[in-house]
């Protein structure tokens, strides 16, 4: 049998009861291999080196404009994360105030959250802090022509702080980058860290100004959580127009507060329903009146318009 075998099947034996990882990641020919680790080495993490590794690393969708990334990573504290609004420009509407703030706490839940059901987060490392400006200050709802652009760049300062500083026509641009600087962020298994990329310029414009998603609940139930999944995967992918398909005169799972027997009558069954108290956390719904959806309820007509 092969000794160089045997010894490697001893150290990885020896790392795997003292805890030590017995894997690591190293980047070749733009891609990430396992290996074994040898003594005196000390192992990388797979998402650390996805970070470091490509051209485009772990960007997705790749950015259509200036993309210059570094060659190392830096460890970030969970609790010296800021956002601050740049002070010369002008200041933000009352609504893209709201998303403003609504944005930039899901991206440190987010950041936070990356290493749960993984392991725990050390509470080391420096402060991030991300600098916003934002030129349109009142859009505050999507268009077909809604400038989506955005810069990112990502510098350490003198003091050893992480720096972002983001720079976008509208919010939604804002919100984009947002995006962009969580995928460079990881939570490293190894050295159970948060760390992000340390220098980064990245400037990114979408190809297709509707980039979006229909999903039929009519004919097809789906449940609020998958529903609300969705959505999170169409954000990480920056998709920006959700259509949803809510009822239909295959079935009716909305429910109505002042009719009731719509739902009673039109859902598939009693626990196929979409929660009345929970749509409006995903959207505004439309139900035109009359619509030809509830006329072909015929077992409930008198709690319908009749056309």
């Amino acid at each position: 049998m092969d000794s160089t075998w045997l010894m490697e099947r001893r150290e990885s034996s020896i790392r795997l009861r003292i805890g030590c990882p017995v894997w690591t990641w190293s980047c070749r020919s733009d891609r990430c291999e396992k290996q074994l680790v040898v003594e005196g080495e000390t192992a990388q993490a797979l998402d650390a080196c996805k970070l470091l590794c490509g051209e485009y690393r772990v960007l997705w969708p790749k950015p259509t404009g200036l993309v210059q990334l570094g060659t190392s990573i830096a460890i970030i504290s969970p609790h010296a994360i800021t956002t601050e609004l740049s002070r010369s420009g002008r200041e933000l509407s009352p609504k893209v105030a709201e998303l403003f703030r609504g944005a930039t706490k899901l991206f440190r839940d987010n950041v936070v959250g990356l290493g749960k059901g993984i392991g725990p987060i050390r509470s080391v490392g420096r402060s991030l802090l991300i600098e916003a400006a934002i030129t349109d200050t009142e859009t505050s709802s999507f268009k077909s022509n809604t400038d989506e652009s955005y810069r990112l760049e990502i510098s350490e300062t003198t003091n050893g702080r992480i720096n972002s500083s983001i720079v976008a026509a509208t919010f939604f641009g804002f919100r984009h980058a947002l995006e962009t600087l969580l995928q460079l962020t990881i939570y490293n298994d190894v050295t159970q860290e948060l760390q992000i990329l340390d220098k980064a310029l990245i400037t990114d414009s979408p190809v297709f100004p509707h980039r979006g998603i229909l999903l039929d609940t009519a004919r097809n139930f789906i449940s609020v959580e998958s529903i609300k999944r969705t959505l999170n995967g169409m954000a990480a992918s920056k998709l920006n127009t959700f259509h949803w398909h809510i009822t239909d005169s295959h079935s009716f799972p909305f429910e109505v507060e002042y009719y009731p027997q719509l739902t009673q009558y039109g859902a598939y069954t009693p626990t196929k329903l979409g929660a009345r108290r929970s749509a409006p956390d995903i959207v505004k719904p439309n139900l035109p009146s009359p619509s030809p959806l509830i006329i072909k309820w015929h077992a409930v007509r008198r709690a319908t318009v009749n056309a």
